[in-house]
């Protein structure tokens, strides 16, 4: 059977063979791998996409019709871009309800301070990198180093990204006239 064609093989699938579905995902894992971590830029992610891609594959091999025009590789690229898109989804909005829940967090511990909350707004505004380590020293309690280890980047990535975000946030909170609280703030852990 690793001889034969995708179409051969599509049509022995079509008459329940289950060896023949096994040697065409097989024979394009591969390439589904590939597209996925070209896509998410993770290796666990692309597997979770991939693994994903070839379920949807797997389910829907039926109602691909081997009298259309369409190519298997048409169906397969279709099925893996919005395997990929629905998980960037799924995944874009798992981060936005992290970055919610740390910011409530970081929102909630400067109200004990006596901060009107201008920190918070600040903080939001942050570019993406900077939140992030800002949100893991400060608002989860990581180490750099920890930190670091987190995002998969080197120390003294964290401790730029940091040393960044606070000058951005001195410049921002400079207009509310709370620089000494966020200064205090931000040099409690770091």
């Amino acid at each position: 059977m690793d001889n034969f064609s995708d179409s051969e093989l599509l049509h022995h699938i079509k008459e329940g063979d289950e060896e023949a579905l096994r040697v065409l995902l097989t024979r394009h894992y591969d390439t589904v791998f590939r597209f996925a971590f070209k896509y998410c830029l993770s290796k666990e992610d692309a597997e979770d996409v991939a693994q994903e891609a070839l379920m949807k594959i797997t389910r829907n091999i039926m109602d691909f019709s081997l009298h259309a025009n369409v190519k298997f590789t048409t169906f397969l690229f279709r099925v893996m871009a919005n395997t990929a898109r629905d998980h960037h989804k799924k995944n874009n909005t798992r981060i936005k309800y992290e970055k919610k829940f740390a910011s409530e967090m970081i929102f909630e511990n400067s109200q004990q301070n006596g901060n009107p909350g201008h920190i918070l707004q600040a903080i939001k505004k942050l570019p993406p990198k900077q939140y992030e380590a800002v949100n893991l020293v400060y608002s989860q309690g990581f180490s750099h180093s920890e930190a670091a280890e987190i995002i998969g980047v080197a120390v003294t990535t964290v401790s730029w990204r940091i040393f960044m975000a606070k000058k951005v946030l001195r410049k921002t909170l400079r207009q509310y006239n709370i620089v000494l609280l966020f200064i205090m703030w931000m040099s409690r852990d770091g």
